[in-house]
């Protein structure tokens, strides 16, 4: 019988797992002290396994290590990009690049510790980062390091046992009943009184407002549908898919009778701005004088300025959809269909807006939601 072949070493083996369907692949390297040892990579995509294990195996034959950096670069592209909503891997792709590059991205990987990512975390509160900032930067890394030890490339994710600065919870400021019925006397004629008023009674986000199309406002029907949310990508405004599954929903405009001729008024208003030389058309509902999408800077930067000409409390634009949930809540709106119109990811969250509403109305409606 002839001797079967051996495989030479470092050429690994790849098989597809029938558990779950991934595959499995194991390549032989040396560490830095010439020590032979085996290495497992795990993937959905055979040819990615592939690659990766063709990393490990020319990493150890130049005994060049791979730095955090090159890892980093390599993780995004091949990880993050493929398998989450574009506004999350820019998200991702934004931080690695503007503070854990340039501040780790030199060291080897396999030499990365955690007094080296706690040094990370001081040097950037020292330097007036936020906390939530600094949070944010070791939640990627800690997600970039667990998919290095699931494919080999560490053995432990240092991470771990860095403690996250504390971010003080604070609770969240809204207008009164008289505040926000100032507001809607402020922005009365404003050529974009619609968005605001949609936003204080309705609760869409800023984004799934700036973001909404002509074909998806109903206005003989009544109501409007949420497909989309304007978001910055690579330095431009794109239409995105909304927040979550449950954000993609339908609102009835019917709940708030005075909507609809605020929109009807609001598109005559916006045909006749199509005599704007240069205007362009992109069937956005709010857009700038000449057609183009209004980066949420800007939105919010007007927002600001209404506020401060009335005098009213420095609430950020996002606080008229929670006064928006509190407001439906207080008038006994029940739990499910407020979930429905806020598309909110759960009930629990919903439960909680009914949790601040104090009044008796609210009161009843819990208890007929927990019945």
């Amino acid at each position: 019988m002839t001797a079967m072949a051996r495989r030479p070493w470092g050429s690994g083996s790849l098989y597809k797992r029938s558990l779950d369907g991934r595959w499995v692949g194991s390549v032989e390297v040396s560490d830095a002290s010439g020590q032979r040892r085996r290495r497992t990579v795990t993937g959905k995509d055979r040819a990615k396994v592939r690659r990766r294990m063709a990393e490990l195996s020319a990493s150890s034959k130049s005994r060049t290590p791979i730095t955090l950096g090159e890892y980093l670069a390599s993780w995004l592209d091949d990880a993050v990009t493929p398998n989450v909503r574009a506004v999350t891997a820019a998200n991702y792709r934004g931080i690695a690049t503007r503070h854990l590059i340039p501040a780790l991205g030199a060291i080897p990987l396999v030499e990365l510790t955690a007094p080296d990512v706690r040094a990370f975390s001081n040097d950037r509160l020292a330097a007036g980062a936020h906390p939530r900032t600094v949070q944010h930067g070791l939640a990627v890394l800690k997600t970039a390091l667990n998919q290095a030890v699931d494919d080999g490339l560490l053995d432990r994710n240092p991470v771990r046992s860095v403690k996250p600065p504390k971010v003080e919870a604070k609770q969240q400021r809204i207008l009164t009943v008289a505040q926000a019925a100032t507001l809607l006397d402020a922005v009365r004629g404003d050529r974009l009184e619609a968005l605001y008023v949609l936003a204080l009674l309705t609760g869409m986000r800023q984004g799934e407002l700036l973001g909404l199309t002509w074909d998806n406002v109903e206005l003989e029907r009544g109501q409007l549908h949420v497909r989309a949310s304007l978001a910055r990508l690579n330095g431009r405004m794109a239409l995105v898919p909304p927040k979550t599954p449950r954000s993609v929903r339908s609102i009835p405009l019917g709940e708030w009778p005075e909507l609809v001729p605020l929109l009807r008024d609001h598109q005559r208003r916006q045909m006749a701005e199509r005599t704007v030389p240069g205007r362009v058309e992109q069937g956005l509902v709010f857009t700038e004088p000449h057609g183009s999408p209004i980066a949420n800077y800007e939105l919010t930067r007007r927002f600001q300025r209404i506020l401060a000409g009335k005098r009213l409390p420095k609430v950020t634009f996002h606080s008229m959809r929670a006064y928006a949930a509190t407001d439906m809540a207080r008038r006994g709106m029940p739990p499910r269909l407020l979930m429905a119109l806020l598309g909110h990811s759960s009930i629990v969250v919903t439960m909680d807006v009914y949790a601040h509403a104090d009044s008796a109305d609210v009161a009843a409606a819990v208890r007929r939601a927990l019945a």
